[in-house]
């Protein structure tokens, strides 16, 4: 259901040909309407640290500057649309936009064009332009090939020796959890990774709250067994900075290709990363975008990441051989956004033509 909407994205094109407030008004009703499951969540995620108003402000905001630049670029000819609609694409999957640019129908490009990497994308800017400009060439177009790659694609095999798990420890917002909470999810943690099977186990996102020093003397057995077994876990955590120094959203990787840490690049804006404070995770658009892990190169995308564009063509810049998604998604039950960060790094796995990994805590 959700890769159908994905999929149905894409011919939004087709009602921009009337006037430059026709289309601000259907793309403003298109974020609002791909973005309103943030609300539910929200209660959960700040806790007490948010209200209802500045949510919802939040959300409105973010939508109507999604909006815009499609009435910026309007145009009234056929031909120019041509161009105007996959710029706007375009515009809006790179920084600055591309941090807020959520819900793109370039997404969808692994559903309609599996398995032809960076063509797909090109395809599906063509196939956006044309449903804009000349919508009988477009459909006719998207129809002739989206078939015939659908029905000859072969997914790739997932690696034998590789595992994801999924945890359900909740969560209580920005607030610390309970120590006796944490120290199970450690103990959970430590056991699964001892005996699963696989050589690289994979966790979700941050269900360490904090990993220092004292948590690597506490987990070392754990890694020499580790060590010792040529098996290597890739854990989410919070790595707390020093003195002025600001705390990570990262994978914590230990084992036998350890220690390393990979740091997240793209925090959600706002709640995780404040661009007008010091305070908060780190804004890294330059940041590590895969990692070489037993004989992989493993691109990462935690959480936030998964909805956007950039670190996705970022990441397959580097020629991946694998996709591995990570989460903690306990502030989203009830909605259906952890299908769709699923679903969205299935459409790229899909387009790239390379296995997918999905480890979330609910």
């Amino acid at each position: 259901m959700i890769a159908l909407c994905l999929t149905l994205a894409v011919l939004f094109p087709l009602g921009l040909s009337r006037s430059r407030k026709t289309a601000f008004a259907l793309m403003l009703c298109y974020y609002v309407g791909a973005t309103w499951q943030i609300l539910p969540g929200t209660a959960v995620f700040f806790g007490h640290h948010a209200n209802a108003i500045q949510v919802i402000l939040l959300w409105g905001g973010a939508s109507t500057v999604l909006a815009l630049p499609w009435a910026l670029f309007f145009s009234t000819r056929a031909r120019l649309r041509l161009l105007t609609v996959p710029l706007t694409l375009i515009v809006l999957a790179v920084p600055p936009l591309g941090i807020f640019g959520v819900a793109s129908p370039l997404i969808a490009s692994g559903i309609l064009f599996p398995g032809t990497r960076w063509l797909g994308l090109l395809l599906t800017l063509l196939v956006c332009g044309l449903l804009a400009s000349y919508p009988r060439w477009g459909l006719l177009l998207a129809i002739g090939i989206v078939l015939p790659l659908n029905l000859s694609y072969r997914a790739p095999m997932q690696p034998k020796d590789w595992e994801a798990v999924s945890t359900h420890f909740g969560g209580v917002g920005l607030d610390a959890a309970s120590p006796l909470a944490e120290y199970s999810a450690a103990q959970y943690i430590q056991q699964a990774a001892l005996n699963s099977k696989a050589r690289v186990i994979v966790f979700p996102e941050t269900v360490v709250s904090n990993w220092n020093e004292a948590t690597d003397a506490f987990w070392s057995r754990t890694i020499q067994t580790l060590q010792r077994d040529g098996k290597t876990m890739l854990v989410g955590a919070i790595i707390q900075g020093s003195e002025n120094q600001p705390p990570f959203n990262c994978v914590i990787i230990r084992g036998v290709n350890g220690p390393a840490e990979f740091l997240q690049r793209t925090p959600v804006p706002i709640s995780m990363w404040n661009p007008f404070s010091a305070d908060g995770i780190p804004f890294r658009l330059q940041g590590q975008s895969t990692l070489d892990l037993d004989g992989e190169k493993a691109a990462i995308l935690i959480c936030y990441e998964q909805l956007l564009v950039w670190p996705e063509l970022t990441s397959f810049a580097q020629s991946p051989t694998i996709l591995i998604g990570i989460a903690n998604n306990y502030w989203a039950r009830g909605t259906s956004i952890s299908n769709i960060q699923r679903a969205s790094l299935a459409s790229w796995a899909r387009l790239f033509r390379v296995p997918l990994l999905w480890a979330e805590n609910s």
